[in-house]
């Protein structure tokens, strides 16, 4: 179900989804999963972190994966399974319009 929060201020609505994803940062590669996206951006949990306006390139493993340039907006202490969050704004690389308006 989408977050509906009055104190929400996000400008799209944000729908929970478990997915996938490949997190390419520098030269190495992290794997995550999605807690929940919107059009503007994805919240996404990791064991390793990230700090705030890292920039990095988000695939995410749908049937047709898409590849997302993103920068971390908002960042949550750990979780007691060691799993980080990282809220992340971003763009479809290349002409990849599937997540554009």
């Amino acid at each position: 179900m989408p977050s509906a929060r009055p104190s929400d201020r996000r400008s799209f609505t944000r729908y929970p989804c478990r997915i996938d994803v490949a997190i390419g940062w520098g030269s190495n590669i992290l794997n995550g999963v999605t807690r929940d996206i919107a059009l503007s951006g994805m919240f996404i949990e990791i064991a390793e972190p990230l700090w705030m306006r890292a920039e990095f390139t988000a695939r995410l493993a749908i049937e047709e994966p898409i590849e997302v340039d993103c920068i971390v907006r908002r960042v949550e202490p750990g979780h007691p399974d060691g799993e980080h969050g990282r809220a992340a704004q971003g763009d479809p690389v290349g002409d990849d319009a599937r997540l554009r308006n």
